[in-house]
């Protein structure tokens, strides 16, 4: 006895294969979009790590060859021994503000999203001292800059200026 079949797919089994593919899709897909977000989130944050490294590098070397003249918690003025010009080193206190390094003729923007700027100014016995004190010989600076996911990261360095 022969039997008639036809070679080919029915309906149904096309329709569950598409189904399946579309699932097996769909997981794949927000496979990538997480991986996407991942990268974003890390390049944000290795951007804002760097502008914050630059940043303190930065404060490093201009308060290492100066001589304070004025400051207050979250800013400073000092003279350049180099070139003997004025600077001020500045944060206006708004969360997400710039830090900026002015001089008469500009305004520099070390970072931006600052969360908060500080400085502490010491003598050699380390007691806390007014910037303007004579005994001033160390100033630590303590930057918090906002990251990607609204979280903060802290840089913070000791300076020992050059006393007069």
């Amino acid at each position: 006895m022969t039997r008639n079949r036809k070679k080919g797919f029915t309906l149904i089994e096309v329709i569950l294969v598409l189904i399946l593919l579309g699932i097996v899709s769909a997981i794949a897909g927000m496979g990538l979009v997480v991986l996407a977000q991942g990268y974003v989130f890390a390049n944000l944050n290795s951007t804002m790590v760097e502008k914050g490294q630059t940043a303190i590098t930065r404060i490093v070397k201009e308060l290492g060859d100066c001589t304070i003249t004025a400051g207050n918690a979250t800013s400073v003025t000092f003279r350049r021994r180099s070139d003997g010009t004025s600077h001020t080193l500045s944060w206006a206190g708004t969360p997400g503000g710039p830090l900026l390094l002015s001089d008469p003729n500009n305004n520099d923007v070390l970072t931006d999203n600052v969360r908060s700027f500080a400085l502490v100014y010491y003598d050699n016995g380390g007691n806390i001292v007014a910037a303007t004190a004579a005994a001033q010989s160390q100033v630590q600076s303590t930057l918090q800059l906002i990251a990607a996911d609204d979280s903060i990261r802290t840089f913070t360095n000791r300076v020992y200026t050059k006393t007069q």
